[in-house]
């Protein structure tokens, strides 16, 4: 509805999404990931929820490697905007290995897809707040695999931009079907 902003604010805590006014030009509050770094965010079309990939970096040592290294751990938060409450928390306490690099709503609300650069694509059920869908389409990287996401005006298929050494194409899964 154009009446607020939503935007990870680094000056008040790397943990707050803070809400802005557009008319007062100011801001007027603040949801606090309680996770970890705030990085990515989504907003319902009907403007009801928020979802927030928060993340931490953590020390791991990667089978297919002979060192160590730090790789983030992101989880995602579903909030409800009303009421300030989580309704929902993905990836349990402690996130998943890979950075979320993008999230959004399908067109009639009834998704959110996550780009993880684990390599997968999720989608999840907003009614269910349950996992719906897992696309395999790239392997770990902390800088390349599923980029971008798109839905199709029907929310039928979820379009991935990837961004990886040689493939820098859209991939288009249906997701009802699979």
């Amino acid at each position: 509805d154009d009446k607020y902003i939503y935007v990870q604010n680094n000056s008040s805590s790397i943990n707050n999404i803070s809400i802005y006014d557009v008319e007062k030009g100011e801001v007027i509050d603040s949801i606090s990931s309680s996770y970890g770094t705030s990085h990515s965010l989504a907003l319902s079309p009907d403007n009801k929820y928020l979802a927030i990939g928060t993340g931490k970096l953590k020390r791991v040592y990667p089978p297919e490697y002979p060192y160590e290294e730090d790789r983030m751990f992101d989880k995602i938060i579903i909030i409800d905007l009303a009421t300030k409450e989580v309704l929902k928390e993905f990836d349990g306490p402690t996130g998943t290995q890979g950075m979320i690099n993008e999230m959004k709503f399908s067109p009639d609300g009834k998704y959110i897809g996550v780009a993880k650069l684990d390599g997968t694509v999720r989608v999840y059920d907003m009614f269910s707040l349950e996992l719906y869908r897992k696309f395999d389409v790239y392997g770990y990287s902390a800088d390349s695999g599923p980029w971008i996401i798109y839905f199709s005006n029907d929310s039928k298929y979820i379009l991935i931009g990837m961004y990886c050494p040689k493939d820098y194409t859209t991939k288009v899964f249906d997701i009802e079907n699979n």
